[in-house]
Parts: C-alpha cells; structure tokens; sequence
C-alpha cells in the first residue's frame, strides 16, 4: 500500500527596497530655508519585485505620485513655514507587499532683510534744481541681490511729498534749489515676501552750493 502526502508550501516574499534621499545621494537628512526648493530622490533596489504604485508625502500636506520607479525619480518641492518635516514614501509591489522609508527636513526661516544706501551721487548740472541719484545695497544673511535674493519693487518717499515705485535698486529725483533738507526712504519687497526700509537724509541746498 502507498500513502501520499501532500505538504503545503508558502512563498514568504519580502517587501520592496526604497530608499528616498535629500538635497544628495546619501543624504538621509537635510535642511534648507522657508521657500526654496528641496530636491528628493527616491530609488528602487535592482533585487526588488515591479511595484505597482509610489507616493511620496512631503510631511506639510502635499504629496507627489512616482509611479513604478523603474528608473530612480527626482522630486523637487518647497515649504511654505518653517518647522521640521519627515518626508515618505510608500510603495506597493505587484505581490500587495508594502514598504516605506523617511527622510528628515528641517525647514528653518529665511532671515530678514538689511537695506542700505549705497551710493548717493548729487548731480547739480540741471538748472531747475539739484538732482540726487540713489543706489541701495539689499542683503540677507549669505544672500544678495546678486545671488538668489530676487527683488519685486521698491517703494521711494524723497521727503519732499514726491515718489516713486521702481523694479530696480537705484532711482534718480529732481530738489527744488531752496529745500535745505530732505528725509528718503527705501522700501524694498523681495518676490517672497520679505520687507526692509532703509532711511538717508539728503542737503540738496548744500549740495548745490
């Protein structure tokens, strides 16, 4: 007499590999200003099974879709407050296993803005009265206007109840020969928000002798 047996076998199959990164390759944390972009990439091990879908959560609410990482993705995305945020994605294998892996932000404020006059040059050549140009310097911690800090406008009061509103640091205005003394004020906007005022006082009576 033959007895058969028969043995039930199950496959234990593992969850996909992701690995999600910041601001470089190797980066499992990283930190970067309110406002400016943090670059994620998010990569797939070689060994792993197809996935059938990936979405990464930025920690603030949004979140990106991937797809099904046959290629490493690059995600880029900004925060809108400073805080810290734990960015993930979760992916789902075409078995129904699924994984996720974290990175670390940290989202700090963008320092303020530091207006200054940088040159004031009095031009007394007009006749009608006596004609002053003024350039601003606008900085902020390591950045300038020269940089990354994009100015939207800037707002002139030259004390003498005329104005101005220029895209530019540097604007030129016209004194009548008799104002001994003039109060200028320089209001700049950055495209992000950010607000400084710098002050000088002008002796356009003096200045034309």
């Amino acid at each position: 007499q033959v007895t058969t047996a028969s043995v039930a076998v199950s496959t234990i199959r593992s969850a996909p590999s992701i690995t999600v990164t910041c601001q470089g390759s190797t980066l499992t944390s990283c930190t970067q200003t309110v406002g400016q972009p943090v670059t994620f990439t998010i990569t797939k091990a070689s060994t792993s099974p197809l996935l059938v879908s990936a979405v990464l959560a930025f920690g603030d609410g949004d979140t990106a879709t991937l797809g099904t990482l046959t290629s490493a993705a690059t995600v880029t995305h900004s925060y809108s407050s400073a805080n810290a945020f734990t960015a993930t994605v979760t992916a789902t294998d075409v078995n129904g296993q699924t994984t996720t892996s974290s990175v670390a932000v940290s989202v700090t404020s963008r320092p303020p803005l530091t207006v200054t006059f940088d040159t004031i040059t009095p031009d007394n050549a007009t006749n009608t009265g006596h004609r002053f140009t003024f350039t601003l310097k606008v900085t902020a911690g390591t950045e300038t206007t020269a940089t990354t800090l994009f100015v939207e406008s800037v707002s002139w009061n030259f004390g003498d109840g005329a104005t101005a509103s220029t895209s530019g640091l540097s604007t030129a205005h016209v004194y009548t020969a008799s104002l001994q003394r003039a109060t200028v004020t320089a209001t700049v906007t950055t495209q992000d928000g950010r607000i400084g005022t710098a002050q000088v006082e002008v002796q356009p009576r003096v200045s034309g002798g």
